[in-house]
C-alpha cells in the first residue's frame, strides 16, 4: 500500500502542473467559456504588437541623412581649412583664401606654421598669396611663435584693423620674433584729396611695400591681446595695371598727391590693443569688441613726412529675441596728425569706400587726413548656412579735426545676403545703393 501511495504522489505531482496550464489557455472541457482567469488576444493588443513590429523594423532601416550638393561643398570647404580659424591655429602647411587689400578680388594662397623646430623653442610662419588682379603678399615670420596672428591669413588690414580674429585662448601667450614682409597692390584708386573730390578724376597706382622688423605679440586673457611692432619700410609707387583708369601722374601732381614724386624709407612702429567679448569671432551673434592701434612713421634722411595715426573701432552685435536674429552695431574713425612743415603721404591717408565702408562707392572713394564712419546692419539667419542682412552706412573724410562731427556725411543703404559654416561667413553678396549710384559686392568673409 505504501508503494501505490507514492506512485500515486508522483503521479499527481506530474500531472496537475500540466492541467492546469491547459486550462488556463483553452478553458475547461465541457464549460462552453473561459475560466475567469483566462485571457485572449484583444484587438487593441494585435494593434500595439502590429505597431511594435513596424517600428522593429523601421529601426532596421535606418541610414544616415544624405546631405545635398550644397552641403557637401560647404563641408569640403570647412574639412579642408580654407582660411577656418580652427584650421589656421594648426600647425603644417594649410591652404588660404581670402583678399589681400582694396581691389585685389579673391585671393589664394597657402600658409606654414612650425612653432617649434627640432627640440628648440624657435618656430618660423610663411604666408603667401596672389589674387587673380595680380595682387600679392609674402610674410615671413622667424622667432618664438606659440601663437596664430597677422599674417597668418590673407586678410587686408582695415585702417590699421584686421577683419579676422585669433582663435581665443584661455592661456597666456606671448611671441617674440623678426618679420620680413613684402606686399605689391598693383590696382589702387585715387580720387583725389577730400571730400569733394570727383569720382570722374579716378586714377590708379600702384603701391610696393617691403617692412624688416621685429614684432612682439601678447595675449594677456581670452579676450585681451596687443601686439607691437618696429622696423624698417620702404615704398614704392608707379603706374597701375587697370585698363580702365588713367595713371595717377597724368591727373594730379605732388602737390594734390602728396608722395607722389618721391617715396621715402621711414622707420615705423604701431602698437594694437583688441578687447573681444565676442561669442565667436567670424560668426557673431552676440557681444562686443573694441580695437585701438597707434602708429608713426618718420621718414628717413628728410624731414617732409613726419607723421602719426591713431585709429579706433568699436563693434556691438545685439540678439533681438534669439541667435538667429541680430542687430549689428560699427563705429570707426581714423586720424593722422604731421609735424609742422611735414605732410602725410597720398597713400597712408585713411579711405572710405570699399566691401567693408561705404559700399555703394568705389574703392578708396574718398581720402584725407582723417576719416569717421558708423555701420549698422539687422541680420536673419534664415537656414544655418544662410544669413540674410540689411545694412545702413554712413561716413566722411575731412582734414582738419575740428570738423569732428556727423555733419556732411555721406550715406547708403542696402541688403544683401552671406553663405555660412558652422563658424564663419565664407562669402557674401551686398547690394548698396547711395548717392553715385548702386553698386554689388562680392567679398570674403563678414562685413564687420
Amino acid at each position: 500500500m505504501l508503494g501505490l501511495r507514492v506512485i500515486f504522489s508522483t503521479y499527481l505531482l506530474i500531472a496537475l502542473p500540466a492541467v492546469a496550464a491547459g486550462s488556463a489557455e483553452t478553458g475547461v472541457a465541457g464549460a462552453g467559456k473561459e475560466t475567469p482567469g483566462a485571457k485572449s488576444a484583444s484587438p487593441q493588443d494585435t494593434r500595439a504588437g502590429r505597431w511594435k513590429q513596424k517600428r522593429i523594423e523601421k529601426r532596421a532601416r535606418v541610414a544616415p541623412p544624405r546631405a545635398s550638393g550644397f552641403e557637401k561643398a560647404l563641408l569640403w570647404v570647412e574639412k579642408r581649412g580654407f582660411g577656418a580659424p580652427g584650421s589656421s591655429g594648426s600647425p603644417g602647411l594649410k591652404p588660404v583664401v581670402g583678399v589681400l587689400g582694396p581691389r585685389s578680388a579673391v585671393a589664394f594662397g597657402a600658409r606654414y606654421w612650425q612653432p617649434k623646430l627640432g627640440r628648440s623653442q624657435l618656430g618660423v610662419a610663411l604666408t603667401g598669396g596672389y589674387s587673380i588682379r595680380g595682387y600679392q603678399l609674402y610674410d615671413l615670420q622667424f622667432g618664438r611663435l606659440h601663437d596664430f596672428g597677422p599674417g597668418y591669413e590673407l586678410d587686408p588690414e582695415d585702417h590699421g584693423f584686421r577683419q579676422r580674429a585669433e582663435p581665443a585662448k584661455s592661456a597666456k601667450r606671448l611671441s617674440v620674433f623678426g618679420r620680413v614682409r613684402y606686399r605689391n597692390f598693383p590696382r589702387q584708386n585715387y580720387f583725389g584729396p577730400g571730400a569733394g573730390s570727383r569720382e570722374g578724376d579716378r586714377s590708379d597706382y600702384r603701391l610696393e611695400e617691403v617692412f624688416y622688423g621685429k614684432a612682439v605679440r601678447y595675449r594677456a586673457t581670452a579676450w585681451l591681446r596687443g601686439e607691437w611692432d618696429v622696423g624698417l619700410l620702404q615704398v614704392n609707387t608707379g603706374p597701375g595695371t587697370d585698363p580702365g583708369a588713367v595713371p595717377i601722374a597724368s591727373v594730379f601732381d605732388d602737390v594734390t598727391a602728396p608722395g607722389l614724386a618721391h617715396q621715402p624709407g621711414f622707420f615705423r612702429t604701431r602698437a594694437t590693443l583688441s578687447l573681444d567679448f565676442r561669442d565667436q569671432p567670424e560668426n557673431n551673434h552676440s557681444g562686443s569688441v573694441v580695437d585701438l592701434s597707434w602708429s608713426r612713421h618718420d621718414q628717413l634722411g628728410g624731414a617732409d613726412y613726419h607723421f602719426s595715426g591713431f585709429a579706433a573701432q568699436g563693434r556691438q552685435y545685439l540678439p533681438l529675441g534669439s541667435r538667429q536674429r541680430v542687430l549689428a552695431l560699427r563705429f570707426l574713425t581714423s586720424t593722422t596728425h604731421p609735424e609742422s612743415g611735414s605732410r602725410v603721404p597720398f597713400y597712408y591717408q585713411p579711405t572710405l569706400g570699399g566691401p567693408h565702408v561705404l559700399r555703394s562707392f568705389r574703392d578708396q572713394r574718398f581720402r584725407d587726413r582723417n576719416l569717421i564712419y558708423l555701420s549698422a546692419e539687422y541680420r536673419w539667419e534664415a537656414a544655418p548656412a544662410l544669413e540674410l542682412a540689411l545694412f545702413y552706412d554712413a561716413g566722411k573724410v575731412f582734414r582738419d579735426r575740428s570738423d569732428f562731427n556727423l555733419m556732411g556725411l555721406r550715406k547708403n543703404v542696402g541688403f544683401g545676403f552671406r553663405v555660412k559654416s558652422r563658424d564663419r561667413v565664407l562669402f557674401r553678396v551686398d547690394l548698396a545703393r547711395g548717392r553715385e549710384g548702386a553698386r554689388v559686392r562680392v567679398s570674403v568673409g563678414p562685413a564687420f
